[in-house]
């Protein structure tokens, strides 16, 4: 008996360590960073874009008399969100055009895979910076890019290919080290795990909503006049089966995400739903960029490996 309760006294520690064990080799298991590559460049792409749509209402955006001046934007910030900062906080106005400038290079470079690590870590500061220089602004588009960014930024990691650092790795025949493939590894895995949370948290969520439950949210989100993309409204209101599969299979997507996209048999039935769901969302909604950024996240559960192995064979 008193072995009984010996094992039950120890059992909380023991399952604690064996926990703890398997999520950290579940972290840092070597993972090909290959698909590393074109969620940066993808990534890279989007956040240039969005800095030159920026910069073409320049004033509007950091001017003193623009949308929100400077004082009222820190004043906003502190009542909602105490710790957050932004950089153009400690700008001047008179460098905001020039800062705006090197913000541009920084970003391209990144782009185009130079010298990540320190790129890669003020490009996310720019990005995030000048998202909540101007809160109002703010869009799903926005949060997704700054938070992918953010875990290539603090891993460095992004140029393991399609990249500057690669070309330059090859020509010194610089060979991996320990701690680039663990920063690969850890990368890869903060995206899969955000792309969980962000699935299985939006799935969760709309069965608080009637209209999820019975088959008519697609409807009425076709109907919404804020975000405006192919109408099918009239398709949807005609037929009443497809109202429902344009409803169920995009929220239960969702729910399994986190569970069905870790198993490799389920993986590609889970991708192809999921860009399935985002190519919708573009083409119905018009959010093409939030749409493709989530695409370009999803190239994280591709196996590097299995596609290096693909690209050998044609």
């Amino acid at each position: 008996m008193r072995l009984i309760f010996q094992q039950a006294a120890q059992y909380p520690g023991r399952f604690l360590n064996e926990q703890w064990s398997e999520w950290r080799l579940f972290i840092t298991r070597p993972v090909d960073g290959t698909m590393l590559g074109p969620i940066r460049l993808i990534l890279g792409l989007f956040a240039t874009w969005n800095w030159i749509v920026i910069g073409l209402d320049f004033t509007d955006w950091f001017g003193p008399e623009g949308w929100l001046p400077k004082a009222d934007a820190i004043g906003l910030r502190n009542s909602t969100i105490p710790w957050g900062w932004s950089l153009w906080d400690f700008i001047p106005q008179s460098l905001t055009g020039p800062v705006y400038g090197i913000g541009f290079i920084l970003i391209l470079a990144w782009t185009i895979g130079a010298y990540c690590r320190v790129t890669g870590l003020l490009t996310w500061i720019f990005v995030y910076s000048t998202m909540r220089r101007l809160p109002m602004m703010l869009f799903g588009f926005d949060s997704v890019l700054s938070t992918f960014i953010l875990y290539l930024a603090v891993t460095g990691s992004g140029g393991e290919s399609i990249s500057i650092d690669q070309r330059l790795a090859r020509r010194s025949e610089f060979i991996p080290s320990t701690n680039s493939q663990l920063r690969s590894s850890v990368a890869i895995r903060l995206i899969q795990m955000q792309l969980c949370i962000i699935y299985g948290a939006a799935g969760l969520s709309k069965l608080l909503g009637e209209t999820w439950w019975n088959g008519t949210a697609s409807y009425f989100l076709a109907a919404n006049t804020e975000f405006r993309g192919v109408s099918i409204l009239e398709t949807l209101g005609r037929n009443r089966f497809l109202t429902a599969l344009a409803t169920h299979v995009p929220v239960w997507t969702e729910i399994a995400y986190p569970v069905l996209i870790w198993p490799k048999p389920w993986r590609p039935l889970i991708l192809m739903l999921t860009i399935g769901l985002h190519l919708g969302i573009g083409l119905t909604l018009g959010l093409w960029e939030f749409s493709l950024v989530m695409i370009a996240a999803n190239l994280a559960f591709i196996d590097g490996i299995w596609l290096k192995s693909v690209l050998r064979r044609e």
